[in-house]
């Protein structure tokens, strides 16, 4: 339970559709139309997903839920009324709490000098995806339409280990 108490056998468990109770996700976009062929587009987002609390970290603590942020920035082109369009988007968007295993030979070398040991091999980082985004579309008749796209991110990882770092430096400490 909510204490970490076991549920007694026929306990009454409280249960619910996950899905209608808890509203996770954010999304906020904007489109101005500058001129009849010209517009700006935005976008902010927003993720988190509860753990779900098979696992447990470095710490014995349930594993966190992934959180994820991020923008789009983009501009649209339309010209022949419609029959030709080109759009580009920049995208900027950061995942936390990704789950990520810590080999066994730090817990093995760490584990003698620490007050609690490794409880498993379970840590985090987090990601930045930085991209762009660009669509031609074109209908040179009502029974044709073509479709180019062209796309290209760039992750990066980045706040390896968080629990490890504070497990190091108690046992730099005591060392």
């Amino acid at each position: 339970d909510a204490s970490g108490q076991p549920i007694p056998e026929g306990g009454s468990i409280p249960t619910f559709d996950f899905t209608k109770q808890w509203v996770t996700n954010k999304t906020y976009g904007v489109v101005f139309h500058v001129l009849p062929w010209l517009s700006f587009t935005g976008a902010w987002l927003e993720s988190t997903q509860f753990t779900d609390n098979v696992g447990q970290d470095l710490n014995g603590r349930p594993v966190l839920g992934l959180r994820g942020k991020g923008t789009d920035l983009g501009v649209r082109l339309n010209f022949l009324n419609g029959r030709i369009g080109l759009s580009y988007v920049h995208f900027d968007t950061t995942s936390t709490n990704d789950s990520f295993g810590v080999g066994g030979v730090p817990g093995n070398e760490l584990n003698p000098l620490l007050a609690t040991p490794f409880f498993n091999n379970i840590d985090y980082r987090d990601q930045q995806s930085i991209g762009d985004e660009i669509e031609l579309f074109f209908s040179p008749t009502p029974n044709w339409t073509g479709r180019m796209t062209y796309s290209t991110s760039s992750v990066t990882f980045t706040d390896f280990y968080p629990l490890l770092k504070v497990k190091l430096a108690e046992a730099q400490a005591t060392g």
